[in-house]
């Protein structure tokens, strides 16, 4: 598989880089030596300036392998290396790794460490051949649970660590985040269209699913039926290791969302199991530059007002051009500079 090796990752606030030999008194003073952050991770404590530079001689060891991910964390107003990030385990068999990181307890609530593992996300998936990125903490350790929840990364039941042990985890709380693909809808795979547009029904909290027929209503059927045989019909779908998980589809249509004949209304859904992970934005986002390009003034769609996804629609450019009691129709009109 595709490996880069630790390479330089800046963001805002930090630099991600390779370890030196400078770093061994930043490591003994604001991580290394504390136990505080040593056990968050699970790792012993070096409490000595020989100590440290041990460690540190076998992370520029490591450097000579292309599979050795560990970067040292680097606070920009500072330049104090204030933790670090890493791959404690890498599967190329399964094209998967495993992120392990900590924070100098005197940085911590700055969200120094959720800053550090999205631009890892990012950079993994745009520069190496991993397909996924998985993590664990202990339930008895709260700080590393918080910084996983505000991540891409979703709660998963086991990781490949206790997959290969024949392990299940006990007291372990498990998350991964897979790489996805955008694509254009092929008119084989139209059929699927039906089950997002089941998963698309916002159900509230502490209401029971309605059943799988209700597709069938003539007002639902609109979204589907003989779809790619009407003038404007376009859809896009998310792939994760082969499967499809979500979809994104247009079509002009007297839906909920209807705004005049010219207007294509959105539709999109996601596999309950890859939301959070910014999927739903990338098919957002490579709908509405498909739109743009074929000449479109405006495109609709309507949400339920509940629905936490106005956020995303109002994040991407979306305004509301009418509401209801319970939902929102939502416009987004290109600009010039679009077209």
């Amino acid at each position: 598989m595709k490996h880069a090796g630790a390479q330089t990752i800046r963001t805002e606030r930090l630099i991600l880089r390779r370890f030196s030999e400078a770093d061994a008194p930043d490591m003994l003073r604001n991580w290394a030596a504390d136990p505080d952050v040593q056990h968050e991770y699970g790792e012993p404590v070096y409490e000595t300036a020989e100590a440290v530079r041990g460690l540190l001689l076998q992370y520029l060891a490591g450097y000579a392998r292309p599979d050795f991910y560990r970067w040292a964390i680097e606070e920009r107003k500072s330049g104090q290396n204030i933790g670090m990030i890493a791959f404690c385990k890498v599967w190329e068999d399964c094209e998967t790794a495993e992120i392990e990181y900590c924070i100098g307890a005197d940085f911590w609530g700055h969200g120094y460490a959720g800053e550090a593992l999205g631009a890892v996300i990012e950079w993994t998936f745009d520069q190496t051949g991993f397909r996924r990125l998985e993590a664990y903490h202990r339930a008895a350790n709260p700080k590393s649970g918080r910084v996983l929840q505000k991540s891409v990364m979703r709660r998963t039941a086991t990781v490949e660590r206790f997959r290969r042990a024949g392990e299940t985890p006990d007291g372990e709380i498990c998350y991964a985040v897979a790489k996805y693909t955008i694509r254009e809808i092929a008119p084989d795979e139209y059929a699927l269209l039906n089950d997002f547009l089941y998963n698309a029904i916002f159900v509230p909290e502490g209401v029971p699913a309605p059943p799988r027929e209700i597709i069938n209503r003539p007002e639902l059927q609109v979204y589907t039926e003989k779809f790619g045989e009407k003038q404007g019909d376009a859809g896009f779908v998310a792939e994760v290791g082969g499967s499809i998980v979500g979809a994104v589809w247009v079509r002009i249509m007297q839906d909920y969302g209807h705004i005049d004949d010219d207007t294509p209304s959105l539709a999109i859904s996601l596999f309950p199991a890859f939301r959070g992970q910014k999927i739903g934005t990338a098919l957002m986002q490579t709908m509405l530059m498909h739109l743009a390009q074929t000449g479109y003034r405006q495109v609709s769609l309507s949400v339920q007002k509940q629905n936490k996804a106005v956020n995303l629609y109002r994040e991407l450019g979306f305004q509301t051009a009418a509401e209801t009691g319970e939902e929102y129709i939502m416009v987004y009109r290109f600009t010039d500079s679009e077209q």
